[in-house]
């Protein structure tokens, strides 16, 4: 999850990625996208010609893969279900990621109720991805799919600065009017700050900010219930 979040790449590029094309001694460490696990467990190219890239890390990222790949051959996966072996996308999606979103979706003050299951005699009882149904701000209240991941790396790179050529080029978009169409609309909150800096070059009277109120953040984030689940072997 957090990998995802810190490079942008799709799930099938994350399971498909190899200790091969990780160069953490380079001056600036890098994965190449080179392969992709398509549904039905088969590796092969990627989406597009584009989306064969390279993708330069963060030293946090950079720090968390030499993690994953310590002691593993150059031919290994650098995530792989918790039988060492690779993982189906979907089998991902059902072991792993389901649960770590219900996880995120329970809250401790107010755990999920009962449900009722079976036919006839009911049973009444809570499974692991049962969820509290509280309005309470420390727990997760959407569930996002893994791709929303994806979106969540180009909203920290618009609030870091970046332009949408760099962020098609980490995605791997085909094409640019893709990643305008898909993230344009959050160009607002980003044009306001560059007009303020724009004002502040320019001579005369400058109109104070105004003051914006903070926004109460969820205290909990996914990330923070996957420590334990079974990414990577």
């Amino acid at each position: 999850v957090e990998f995802a979040i810190g490079t942008g790449m799709r799930l099938g590029e994350l399971l498909g990625l190899r200790v091969k094309s990780v160069d953490l001694s380079a001056s600036k460490p890098v994965v190449y996208v080179v392969k992709t696990l398509h549904r039905g467990g088969k590796f092969g190219k990627p989406k597009s010609e584009r989306s064969r890239r390279s993708i330069h890390l963060s030293p946090k990222m950079a720090v968390l893969l030499a993690r994953l790949i310590a002691g593993k051959r150059p031919s290994a996966l650098v995530f792989t279900s918790p039988e060492g072996s690779a993982w189906d996308a979907n089998n991902f999606r059902w072991r792993y990621w389901r649960y770590a979103v219900s996880a995120a979706q329970r809250c401790p003050e107010h755990p999920p109720v009962p449900v009722k299951t079976g036919n006839g005699a009911e049973l009444e009882r809570v499974t692991a991805v049962s969820v509290s149904t509280c309005s309470c701000e420390s727990r997760l209240h959407k569930r996002p799919r893994f791709h929303d991941l994806r979106h969540t790396h180009v909203a920290l790179l618009l609030d870091a600065g970046a332009d949408f050529y760099m962020i098609q080029l980490r995605l791997g978009h085909a094409s640019i009017k893709t990643t305008i169409d898909v993230y344009g609309h959050r160009i607002a909150s980003g044009d306001e700050r560059l007009l303020e800096a724009l004002d502040r070059r320019l001579p005369g009277e400058q109109e104070k900010p105004r003051k914006k109120k903070a926004k109460k953040k969820s205290k909990k984030r996914l990330s923070s219930y996957v420590d334990g689940l079974p990414l990577a072997a």
